[in-house]
């Protein structure tokens, strides 16, 4: 499948440290979270997010803010998606994936496996 428009991430801003990686998200027009900003954390996304938005890009958060184990019985949701759709009156679809089951939390290692998405 494909999406219409182009994407936006939103992911902490630590990535972009990492080698390789934190580069190519540095070159892309992602969103990053500075989660020890506190009050101003929410404040920068809003405003990064509205600002690809204004570039026709689809701002993508994940509202667990990391990876977790597929299956839990009580995942822990932040309230930032929710948040910026009220700020930026943005839609929301909701999406699940159980992708936590071929690429564990804390693992860099992933594993061959069916990843089921759910609209």
């Amino acid at each position: 499948a494909t999406m219409p428009r182009p994407r936006c991430y939103v992911f902490r801003r630590e990535l972009l440290y990492v080698p390789f990686i934190g580069w190519a998200l540095g070159m892309l027009k992602m969103v990053h979270i500075d989660r020890k900003d506190g009050a101003n954390a929410f404040a920068s996304v809003a405003r990064q997010g509205k600002e690809r938005m204004a570039e026709g890009a689809w701002v993508i958060m994940f509202p667990e803010g990391t990876r977790t184990r597929s299956g839990d019985p009580k995942p822990r949701y932040k309230s930032g998606g929710a948040r910026f759709a009220v700020d930026t009156g943005a839609w929301v679809i909701p999406i699940a994936h159980n992708s936590g089951r071929v690429w564990p939390r804390n693992s860099f290692l992933k594993h061959p496996g069916l990843i089921t998405l759910s609209v």
